[in-house]
């Protein structure tokens, strides 16, 4: 009676509201208990048993090589034949990689399912300024030997390009492992997390800093960024040892190597995972299938928007000009 309700898993249904539900439309008072187990039954119907969902991935990436020829799928299985890794670029990522900004950002998110896990993904921008997808994985757990299979993948799917850059959080594995497989592609900060560290570190003056950090980290012009951090010492010298340590090439604009444009945080990387909040409580098999789709709507819908724009650049930056 409840089945048809969890189809969509955005929508939240409990046990308590089935309950009420049960008493209102039927005149029938049933425990918490009850109702729950219905729940779990209802969607086990759906879904089929979280376990059951692995045993799918084999015919599942068989489907994917065969839809999206020329992707970069590859899984990993511990030697009893266990899950390990999954990583997905599809073909259609790999060919617009070309025509998108040569920067790369990163981010994980935690799965909420039966099984725990971890959700990666990498992403750029567009001409147009659209998030565009690259590369996403399952892994599970972070450590170095995930990162390292990681971006390992990710250098034979998309090589590397001229002034490419990486952007993510301060990771101490993703800092090793990124020297490491892109020896010649330099890495940054995203500035948000950088100051969030900072917050945590020196609480004191991180509210009357704030403002002046990013506009510190924004400014393109170097003799603009040194008189702003001369503010920093004056109010606290330790902030400014701290920046200098994280390096002033790791975040700010005007210090970095290659040219990062706007991109000076992980947030449209971020973007994904907030997007995918309430998929990530689905089985690994569903989850798979609802991020492709999403990309898949995505990438769709700017499409259409390039197609019809009549002029040389999209109406948002025609409109900046």
């Amino acid at each position: 009676m409840v089945k048809q309700k969890f189809k969509n898993h955005k929508r939240k249904y409990s046990a308590t509201e089935i309950r009420s539900d049960m008493k209102e439309d039927l005149g029938m008072d049933l425990t918490y208990i009850m109702c729950w187990r219905a729940k779990e039954q209802a969607i086990e119907y759906l879904r089929g048993k979280p376990s059951a969902s692995y045993g799918k991935l084999p015919a599942y990436i068989h489907v994917l090589n065969t839809t999206y020829p020329g992707s970069h799928i590859r899984m990993k299985k511990h030697e009893d034949n266990e899950f390990l890794y999954i990583f997905i670029a599809l073909t259609t990522f790999i060919q617009g990689f070309d025509h998108c900004r040569p920067m790369i950002l990163v981010d994980a998110s935690y799965l909420r399912g039966l099984y725990n896990g971890t959700f990666v993904a990498a992403c750029t921008m567009d001409g147009a300024g659209h998030i565009f997808p690259l590369a996403y994985e399952i892994v599970d757990s972070e450590n170095d030997a995930f990162w390292t299979w990681f971006f390992q993948n990710l250098k034979e799917a998309y090589g590397e390009r001229e002034h490419m850059c990486v952007v993510f959080d301060r990771n101490p594995s993703i800092i090793k492992v990124v020297a490491g497989v892109y020896k010649n592609v330099p890495h940054y900060t995203c500035m948000w997390h950088l100051w969030v560290n900072v917050k945590k570190k020196i609480r004191k003056s991180h509210n009357a800093l704030s403002e002046i950090f990013y506009t510190m980290a924004k400014s393109y012009s170097k003799s603009e960024f040194h008189n702003l951090m001369e503010k920093v010492e004056v109010v606290d010298v330790r902030v400014k040892n701290y920046l200098e340590l994280a390096g002033y090439d790791k975040w700010a604009r005007s210090c970095a190597t290659v040219h990062r444009g706007w991109t000076l945080t992980s947030n449209i990387v971020e973007s994904i995972n907030a997007a995918l909040v309430s998929a990530r409580e689905l089985p690994i098999y569903d989850f798979l299938e609802e991020v492709r789709l999403m990309f898949g709507r995505w990438n769709c819908e700017n499409r259409q928007e390039a197609l019809y724009t009549r002029t040389n650049l999209i109406e948002k930056f025609q409109a900046i000009l």
